[in-house]
């Protein structure tokens, strides 16, 4: 598909470049919390007002992640993407799996190329996004998300996995 820029992106779908050299893991995982109805200091949700059962299911970010997706949402991808790649948090939190030799290194040590003997991976994310029923494809290397196609977002209120036959 072709990735969607500037106004042809759902505005409410959160989508970052990434910027950060061997990121892509942990892009993917923070384009899926970013994109999670997310439950509110009230109990209430981002996304409606579920039944009591329904908030209980919900996502909390936790501060970190909750004030960076408010700091960041009014941002365009590329410096959503910088202001990922600038994050302390994110990096220390990152660092903290990975390879020793894979990401958000030291910048003063020399890079080292990838051999036939590596294994490379490339991580990206998808994800539903109920306000157009559509699943999205969020890879932080591409200009935008792309749209892999449409699922019942009504039907899903029974089945909440009806989104990921999309995705496969």
């Amino acid at each position: 598909g072709t990735p969607r820029v500037g106004e042809e992106a759902p505005a409410d779908l959160f989508f970052a470049k990434q910027v950060t050299t061997n990121a892509c893991a942990t892009q993917a995982i923070l384009s899926v919390l970013m994109n999670s109805a997310e439950a509110d200091p009230d109990g209430t949700t981002a996304m409606d007002t579920s039944s009591d059962s329904d908030k209980d299911s919900k996502l909390s970010l936790g501060p970190t992640l909750s004030n960076l997706k408010s700091f960041i949402q009014a941002f365009p991808p590329d410096l959503r993407g910088e202001a990922i790649g600038s994050s302390d948090d994110i990096r220390n939190a990152h660092n903290s799996f990975a390879r020793k030799d894979a990401f958000l290194s030291d910048p003063d040590k020399p890079k080292r190329e990838a051999t036939e003997d590596d294994d490379l991976f490339h991580f990206v994310a998808y994800v539903p996004h109920a306000a157009d029923g559509c699943v999205y494809e969020l890879d932080g290397l591409r200009a935008g998300p792309i749209k892999c196609g449409t699922y019942a977002a009504a039907e899903s209120d029974d089945n909440p996995m009806a989104w990921l036959g999309v995705a496969r």
